[in-house]
């Protein structure tokens, strides 16, 4: 929750999801994060900091480095890699995962992400000006290869602020909203 400075653990049962825990990040209006190995990475927009959190109750820093881009917008750790985007740049910068989060790629997108994803279903972003979403080519290109809308999500509401895939669904969160958006990827209808 970038307003509230927070995170928030959600558990998921038959009436919807419900908060298992919430954690107040002082000072921090996070806009991305990613989970590896016991380790929580978020981006805060404010300060413009990459932080690397261990899982204990209080999400306690333990790396903090400066974001490669001005307005850090989207965070994903593939297991190997962690990737950052940056909205104002429209950039997605490829890290290391080590000490410095070193930058060992950067590459240039058509479009401000406001969201990263990478699994079975390839490597994807969001365009926070209009909510399409881009299918990229694989890591070392990030070339467009399609993009593609969601009919139902084209109305023209409040920009999309962040997304991702589980289990052949797409998970979508609006600016502004208290509301997280599920619909089936099949949906998606390619953009010519």
């Amino acid at each position: 929750d970038w307003k509230e400075g927070a995170v928030y653990e959600l558990g998921r049962g038959a009436a919807g999801f419900s908060v298992r825990r919430r954690v107040a990040l002082p000072g921090s209006h996070p806009v991305g994060l990613a989970v590896d190995r016991g380790r929580l990475f978020t981006v805060d927009s404010w300060t413009r900091r990459l932080e690397r959190r261990r899982l204990d109750d209080a999400l306690s820093v333990e790396l903090s480095v400066a974001s490669p881009g001005p307005k850090p917008s989207a965070l994903f750790f593939d297991g190997k890699y962690l990737w950052s985007a940056d909205q104002a740049l429209g950039r997605v910068y490829q890290h290391a995962d080590d000490e410095a989060l070193t930058v060992l790629g950067e590459f240039s997108l058509p479009h401000p992400p406001v969201g990263l994803y990478h699994g079975p279903e390839g490597f994807w972003t969001a365009d926070a000006r209009d909510g399409g979403f881009f299918r990229l080519m694989p890591p070392p290109s990030l070339a467009v290869a399609a993009s593609y809308r969601l009919r139902e999500l084209a109305d023209g509401a409040a920009p999309f602020s962040a997304f991702a895939w589980r289990d052949g669904r797409l998970w979508v969160a609006r600016d502004g909203s208290k509301t997280l958006l599920e619909r089936p990827a099949w949906r998606l209808r390619e953009r010519r």
